[in-house]
């Protein structure tokens, strides 16, 4: 059985993606994608070795197709077609927006009231009076309709979805957050590729209102390398996506407790 042409490969892996993405409605990982491509160059009479191909590794081969690729913590990597490269745009593991951030962007204001950041005590808050020191920013507001209008944006990358109408007619509704959650909870892979989308999104607004206000990255990004305290705050991501958005909105549990908790269950 011969080499399989270079061209005809990509060819191939490209097709493959697209139809795998199809089907699935979700990124495919390089350790999938590549047994795949050895049988369907095996049914067309043909044998695919990368390292034949002058690749060092199979990932130098599918970075030289027209496929949309995002690393993995672990050596392996994620795939779709190009034209749904969004889905893999979500935040680097290693730069989460921290907590107080994510919230005091998201969540709303009181009524009558200014969301303000002090850049003093490290604090967010909310303020019927309109600020007159420097140390205390005003945080923009990122509007339902916006927020919804992400929801689309994120739906409009997964076209073959089964639920695709019910999900769209969550966004008509008075608890839209809510609804949406709920019907994304059957589809784990879904659920995680939205929540890569919205904290994409938020950083995007986070990130330029820091640089326009002078607060350093490291203020409102927490890192995931080393560290007791990163583990730490590894836990409570874990366990925080785990509560639905609409709820974590209104949330007034300490962190201390959820600590105590997760330390409780840990003995």
């Amino acid at each position: 059985m011969p080499l399989i042409p270079l061209e005809l490969s990509k060819s191939l892996l490209e097709e493959l993606v697209r139809n795998e993405y199809l089907r699935t409605n979700r990124p495919l990982t390089g350790a999938s994608l590549k047994p795949k491509l050895v049988d369907c160059a095996s049914k067309q009479g043909f044998y695919f070795d990368e390292r034949q191909l002058s690749f060092p590794s199979f990932l130098a081969f599918v970075q030289k197709c027209n496929v949309a690729l995002r690393k993995r913590p672990g050596g392996d990597f994620l795939v779709t077609p190009v034209e749904h490269s969004a889905v893999l745009e979500g935040a680097d593991v290693s730069e989460r927006v921290r907590p107080d951030f994510w919230f005091g962007f998201l969540s709303f204001p009181k009524p009558n009231s200014v969301r303000y950041f002090d850049r003093r005590t490290g604090k967010i808050f909310d303020s019927s009076t309109v600020s007159s020191t420097s140390d205390q920013i005003a945080i923009p507001v990122i509007t339902r309709q916006q927020q919804l209008e992400w929801r689309r944006e994120f739906l409009r990358n997964f076209p073959n979805l089964p639920n695709l109408n019910k999900l769209i007619e969550s966004l008509e509704s008075e608890t839209a957050f809510r609804d949406f959650s709920e019907n994304l909870r059957g589809d784990p892979g879904l659920k995680r590729a939205w929540n890569a989308f919205l904290t994409r999104k938020v950083r995007d607004v986070i990130s330029p209102w820091a640089s326009q206000n002078n607060v350093d990255n490291s203020v409102w990004m927490s890192s995931s390398a080393g560290g007791s305290l990163t583990q730490r705050r590894a836990q409570i991501y874990e366990l925080l996506d785990q509560v639905p958005f609409e709820e974590l909105i209104n949330w007034s549990v300490p962190l201390k407790w959820v600590l105590a908790l997760l330390d409780k269950e840990s003995k």
